[in-house]
Order: structure tokens, then C-alpha cells, then sequence
């Protein structure tokens, strides 16, 4: 995943020890149409709209609700078996088309907010059409700090 300017300054105060937590609590998974490829400075990372579409909750500092696993040499992913989905990310029953996937973003709301990082998903973008439920398999998602 790319930091946006946004994520990677927050992380840059923290090891600068100008902050002592990240300003996010909470982390949202969003998927990226291929409409436009997203940029570092947060632009250009074009969400679905309606058809039941909504950012799935990642983590959130406050509670267990925790879907990466335990970091380990500068990596992390998506398979804390803990979480009672064993780390996978289901998103909503697309109740009609969202276009063509080939994106997925973490942001800092469930709407609205700020895009901290993305990526472009491993091979073809992928068409959600409707009555389908889009789900990120667990160890699928890996976040690497290098």
C-alpha cells in the first residue's frame, strides 16, 4: 500500500516524537472503482455510490474489533483469529452495480474522512454486480512499512 501525504505525515510525528498516537481511532476499508487511480495527496480514488455500498470498519482502537493480525517485520495482515470472521472483510450486498473494482483505500471515517493509504488490487479489476457480496479473504489484505 501507498501512504497518502496525509497517512504518512501522521506516521512521520509519531517517529519524529511530535505525537504519540496516530490521529485515527478508527480505520475504514473502502474499495476503488477503476474510473481514476489515486494520487498521494489523497485525490482520485473514486468510491461506488449507493447500491448499498459502505466502508467495512478495519479497527478500531477502543474496542476488539480488530481484523489485522499481530505485526511482524514491518508487515501486517488481515487474519486476526481472534475477530470472529477470522480477519475477513465482507462488505454489504450490492443491491445494484458498482462498477468495475481495482482499488482498495483505508480512511479515517466511515464517510467522509481522510484517505490514509491504497492500493491497486492484484490482477483484474473485479465487476461487483448486483445480489453480490464483496468480501476480502483473510490474509489477503497485507499493510508493509519498508
Amino acid at each position: 500500500m501507498a501512504l497518502t501525504y496525509a497517512g504518512a505525515n501522521a506516521l512521520l510525528n509519531i517517529l519524529c516524537g511530535k505525537a504519540t498516537s496516530i490521529p485515527y481511532s478508527s480505520v475504514y476499508v473502502g474499495l476503488g472503482t477503476n474510473a481514476t487511480e489515486p494520487a498521494r495527496d489523497g485525490t482520485g480514488f473514486t468510491e461506488p455510490s449507493g447500491n448499498g455500498y459502505a466502508r467495512q470498519l478495519l479497527g478500531n482502537s477502543t474496542t476488539l474489533l480488530q481484523k489485522m493480525g499481530t505485526p511482524s517485520s514491518g508487515s501486517v495482515t488481515n487474519n486476526n483469529s481472534s475477530h470472529e470472521y477470522n480477519g475477513k472483510i465482507y462488505f454489504p450486498e450490492a443491491t445494484g452495480s458498482w462498477g468495475s473494482i481495482k482499488y482498495v483505500g483505508l480512511f479515517s471515517a466511515a464517510t467522509g474522512g481522510t484517505l490514509i493509504a491504497y492500493a491497486a488490487l492484484t490482477g483484474d479489476a473485479v465487476a461487483v454486480a448486483s445480489g453480490t457480496n464483496p468480501v476480502i479473504p483473510a490474509s489477503s489484505l497485507t499493510l508493509s512499512l519498508t
